[in-house]
């Protein structure tokens, strides 16, 4: 994925883009003002484009790989809400019925922002695209951020850290996967706890936190729209 981001040279022109997205959903109360599954959708893409935006203001050098880190938020952003409904006494049959009416919203609005948002359309690509993101990985990404189960590449580095929940080894855990996915061979703790504490405050984004599934219409698809 490299080759596909690899023209945008002016990292902090990207940054500020991917910034000014982030703020103007979570500000637009056109979506805080209804309880749909597309306000979830703009949660997952708002925290997204603020995580790599701020990620890529801190290290510019991040710049070739943030296709592959748009993959890592959709993974963690889209369990976050999950396990944030869950929390609040959320039943989880609703939820579950809300997740794929939250993915297809998403994957309409990135392609909209094609048009009004080209360089962030084509960053956020990534996150809708079947060959990075499907039932499979959708799964793989429920087992470890909703159920906890640590991937082994991990369990003796976590060993080794005093951790307060799930949230909190989530953060990590989420950190640890946006180093990796920028090829860097150096483990840099000072990003990795940055990266860490920006990825926690997505638990605070008011359209999620305003967020009432009671309110919120939800269709109840067929089986085979979710594979």
């Amino acid at each position: 994925m490299k080759s596909i981001f690899s023209r945008f040279t002016k990292t902090d022109k990207i940054s500020e883009a991917l910034l000014n997205v982030a703020h103007n959903l979570v500000n637009s109360s056109e979506i805080r003002g209804v309880q749909n599954p597309e306000r979830i959708a703009m949660y997952v893409i708002a925290e997204s484009c603020r995580f790599i935006g701020l990620a890529l203001e801190k290290k510019p050098a991040i710049s070739p790989y943030i296709g592959d880190c748009a993959i890592e938020c959709r993974y963690y952003f889209d369990t976050l809400w999950w396990l944030y409904l869950l929390q609040i006494g959320t039943d989880e049959k609703k939820i579950a019925d809300l997740f794929p009416m939250v993915c297809y919203r998403m994957q309409m609005a990135i392609q909209e922002m094609s048009y009004s948002a080209p360089v962030t359309s084509n960053i956020l690509g990534t996150m809708v695209d079947e060959a990075n993101v499907n039932g499979e990985t959708a799964r793989a990404a429920h087992n470890i951020y909703v159920l906890g189960e640590v991937p082994d590449l991990y369990h003796d580095l976590l060993s080794r850290i005093t951790i307060s929940g799930i949230k909190e080894q989530n953060a990590i855990l989420f950190s640890l996967k946006i180093h990796a996915a920028t090829k860097r061979k150096d483990l840099d703790t000072h990003f990795l706890d940055y990266m860490s504490a920006v990825a926690l405050t997505g638990w605070e984004n008011p359209l999620l936190t305003e967020f009432e599934i009671d309110k919120c219409p939800i269709i109840t698809l067929p089986d085979e729209f979710l594979e």
